[in-house]
């Protein structure tokens, strides 16, 4: 049974491997229908048609002088996700787990490459975000930090009560966000556990 559950380890390990090689998503027609000067360079001078899609950007080679492989113009998520793919303002760092990151009160979406995947939310969308009881705020910025540089950063600012952080997080949430982990292999929720997690799963099942 412990080979078995080996082997199938193995098997999820090659899928995931595959599966971030091959990149994001082909974009829909709809998604890369756009002004050709509001594009956003998503490659390099002379990409190839197939290397631009699979980073998941959009390819279009009629005009001159404007990028030809750019960002789809579409806003990913919902609510206080909802933006540009280059408006996103980074929120955690290389490898951060979905978890992870909404416990820290953002957003998570790793369907594009080049651009973070654990953004801060639009916070005007959802003031009551900022309703944090001041005993439990954690800071959010260093010393002297603007209201203007605080909210800039996706996080809250109240400088009414002295000795509580002025610039701190905003209250988590779980978005109803598309399961970007998910794709067409099928395997959903999968890769966003972390390995040793994965691992335990397996031996269990085919203990």
């Amino acid at each position: 049974m412990e080979e078995k559950g080996f082997w199938l380890l193995v098997i999820v390990l090659v899928l995931e491997c595959r599966i971030l090689v091959e990149g994001g998503e082909i974009p829909s027609t709809g998604e890369c229908a756009m002004n050709v000067k509001e594009r956003q360079n998503c490659g390099y001078a002379g990409i190839s048609v197939k290397e631009c899609e699979t980073k998941g950007c959009c390819f279009d080679a009629k005009y001159p002088d404007v990028p030809w492989c750019f960002y789809p113009h579409l806003k990913k998520g919902t609510g206080e996700c909802a933006m540009n793919v280059k408006e996103r303002q980074n929120c955690g760092y290389a490898g951060i787990s979905v978890k992870e990151c909404e416990t820290k009160g953002c957003c998570f979406d790793a369907k594009y490459p080049d651009v973070p995947w654990c953004f801060h939310p639009q916070l005007e969308n959802a003031p009551c975000r900022c309703n944090v009881d001041p005993k439990t705020r954690r800071n959010c910025g260093p010393p002297g930090i603007t209201a203007e540089q605080c909210e800039n950063g996706g996080c809250c600012f109240s400088s009414e009560v002295p000795g509580v952080p002025w610039c701190f997080a905003p209250l988590a949430k779980k978005w109803p966000r598309e399961d970007t982990t998910s794709n067409r292999h099928g395997m959903i929720h999968l890769f966003s556990t972390p390995f040793s997690e994965r691992k335990r799963w397996f031996y269990l099942e085919n203990a």
